[in-house]
C-alpha cells in the first residue's frame, strides 16, 4: 500500500477521519455524500463511450488521468470519480480553517454533488458559470471584471478549461481573484501518452472535435506536463496529489483508479516557496 503523506497522513490516524485501513474489507463508499454501502459505481454513460468510439476517439480508457470509465459515478449522488478524489481533499482541508474563519470560495461550474458537501462547512460560496442559470456570478472565465483581485481564499475549476479557447487568460484570472496564500483544485481532461496539448479553438466540426478532444464542446486535449507547465506560467505552485499522498486503499474504496490525480494550485508569495510534502 502506498504510504500518505504528511499531514494528510497525520488526519489519517485521527478517530474522526473514515479513510479505509489496509485490512478493512467494506464495500464501496463514496466520499461525497457518504454512502458506506456502495455495492458498485455505475460506469461512464453510453453517451459517451458510443461517441468516443464512432468518431474514433483515438486513446484507450487507461491512457486517460482521474477517469474511471468502468467505476464513474455514485449510484446515490451521481458523484464522478473526480467529484469524489477532490472530496477526499476538500473534507480535510476545509476541516482545518476555525470557527471564526470567514472563508469565501468560487465554485465555477458548480458539481451538484459537491455543492451539498459545501454545505457541510462554514464558508461563503460564490458559484459561477458564463451559462449555467441559476448562479451567484454569471462571468466568462477569461475576463471575470466583475470580482475584486485577491478575493477568494479558494476557488474549484474542475473540466471547465477544456471548454474555453484561451484557458491562459482564464488561469490568469484564477490567480488574480485568488487571495495571496490561496489555493484552488484545478482539473482538466488529460491523456497521459500526449507529448503535448493537442488543441484548435478553429475546430468546430461536432465530429472532429470527438476524435481529437473527447467531446462535441471541447477545444483541446492536454497532455500532464503541458497543464502544469500553463498553471506554473501565471504564477501558480502546484501540487500534484495521487496515489502515494491518499493511499491505495482509500482509492480503493472510492473507485478511483490509481493514475488519478488531484491539481491543487497556490498562490504562494516567492518567499514561501521552499515547502515540502509536510504541507498540504
Amino acid at each position: 500500500m502506498a504510504e500518505p503523506k504528511g499531514v494528510w497522513r497525520n488526519l489519517l490516524q485521527t478517530e474522526t477521519t473514515n479513510l479505509p485501513s489496509e485490512t478493512t474489507n467494506l464495500p464501496h463508499k463514496c466520499p461525497v455524500c457518504q454512502k458506506n454501502q456502495v455495492h458498485e459505481f455505475l460506469p461512464l454513460a453510453p453517451y459517451y463511450t458510443e461517441n468516443l468510439r464512432n468518431y474514433g476517439f483515438p486513446y484507450k480508457p487507461e491512457e486517460g488521468e482521474t477517469i474511471n470509465f468502468e467505476q464513474y459515478a455514485c449510484p446515490h449522488c451521481s458523484a464522478n470519480d473526480r467529484d469524489r478524489l477532490s472530496a477526499c481533499y476538500l473534507r480535510e482541508r476545509l476541516s482545518q480553517y476555525s470557527v471564526d474563519e470567514q472563508v469565501l470560495l468560487l465554485d465555477i461550474a458548480p458539481s451538484v454533488p459537491l455543492s451539498k458537501l459545501f454545505k457541510e462547512f462554514k464558508l461563503t460560496r460564490h458559484t459561477a458559470d458564463l451559462l449555467t442559470e441559476g448562479v451567484d456570478l454569471v462571468v466568462d472565465i477569461t475576463n471575470m471584471s466583475e470580482i475584486a483581485s485577491d478575493l477568494y481564499d479558494t476557488l474549484i475549476c474542475s473540466h471547465v478549461l477544456e471548454h474555453v479557447n484561451d484557458d491562459k487568460k482564464a488561469l490568469s484570472e484564477l490567480y488574480r481573484v485568488l487571495k495571496p496564500r490561496g489555493w484552488g483544485i484545478i482539473m482538466v481532461p488529460i491523456i497521459l501518452t500526449l507529448d503535448q496539448i493537442d488543441e484548435d479553438p478553429q475546430v468546430t466540426d461536432e465530429a472532429e472535435r470527438w476524435r481529437r478532444f473527447g467531446q462535441f464542446d471541447h477545444v483541446r486535449m492536454y497532455n500532464k506536463s503541458g497543464f502544469v507547465e500553463r498553471m506554473e506560467a501565471v504564477g501558480f505552485v502546484v501540487r500534484q496529489l495521487g496515489v502515494d499522498f491518499f493511499g491505495e486503499s482509500a482509492f480503493k474504496q472510492y473507485g478511483i483508479t490509481n493514475t488519478s490525480v488531484l491539481y491543487v494550485a497556490e498562490k504562494v508569495e516567492i518567499t514561501e516557496l521552499v515547502m515540502t510534502d509536510e504541507n498540504i
